[in-house]
């Protein structure tokens, strides 16, 4: 059984609190970087233009979490104006930095003339690995919990975040762990793959599509009090739409282009 969160404080320096799911994010955001930086070492200048944007990137997609979080659970926020802003406490949406990072991807692409699927096969991986450790982070804070259950592998919840139709139960489906584990086998798959596709622009990106779409489809299943259109979630319905798209990169066919990299 997985223990509840021991609280959400990583550090306290003097007046400044350091909360474990930003840590985590950070960590996300710093082995991202790496994950670039090792499949673009080998060429200086375009690995310059990959950070350059990847700074961006980062920027644009941490709003766009934030602004897809709030739209998708708008029934708490609507009444709660103030919290908006509380990233601290948690709340930032995937598929929303996606979106917006995947934007802001595509205009510097065009601008620094850089292929825009190659860009994306080089972030998929980076994506993934920021995933895997920014889910730790929604244990420390209580959130990213499913259904109840009752199981050995079932996640402990203090009785004040507990959803109020679930309060009486203690255990959940710890659905940050599923996340975890699924994202860094997704994560494992592309880089083993690398080497024997990476010629093939769109595959990893295609591969991410796919995969998470897939991990996130399903594990909406398990959750509970999540805005959507008729049978589905929000985030089932781009998930479904990134599963289209995936598709669609693995077998289209292939162009040759006037970009530099």
């Amino acid at each position: 059984m997985i223990p509840a969160s021991p609280g959400q404080i990583f550090a306290t320096i003097g007046p400044l609190s350091i909360s474990w799911y930003g840590f985590c994010y950070v960590m996300g955001i710093i082995a991202g970087f790496f994950v670039l930086y090792r499949k673009t070492k080998h060429n200086k200048p375009f690995s310059d233009a990959v950070f350059d944007i990847a700074f961006w990137a980062v920027i644009a997609g941490f709003i766009g979490a934030r602004m897809y979080h709030v739209w998708n659970e708008w029934w708490f926020y609507q009444n709660h104006l103030g919290d908006i802003l509380k990233v601290w406490e948690g709340g930032l949406a995937i598929h929303g930095a996606l979106i917006t990072g995947g934007i802001t991807l595509y205009i510097l692409s065009r601008k620094k003339h850089i292929s825009f699927l190659r860009l994306l096969d080089l972030f998929a991986p980076a994506v993934l690995i920021g995933q895997v450790f920014g889910r730790f982070g929604n244990y420390f804070n209580e959130e990213l919990f499913g259904r109840p259950l009752d199981a050995w592998w079932a996640l402990q919840i203090h009785i004040t975040a507990r959803p109020a139709q679930y309060a009486a139960f203690e255990t959940f489906h710890p659905l940050f762990a599923y996340e975890i584990l699924l994202n860094a086998i997704l994560f494992t798959a592309i880089m083993l793959l690398w080497k024997k596709l990476s010629l093939h622009k769109g595959w990893a990106i295609g591969m991410y599509a796919i995969g998470y779409g897939v991990i996130r489809f399903t594990l909406d299943f398990f959750r509970f009090d999540q805005f959507g259109f008729g049978p589905l979630t929000l985030a089932q319905w781009v998930s479904l739409l990134a599963i289209v798209v995936g598709i669609w990169l693995l077998t289209r066919r292939r162009s040759s282009t006037n970009e530099r990299y």
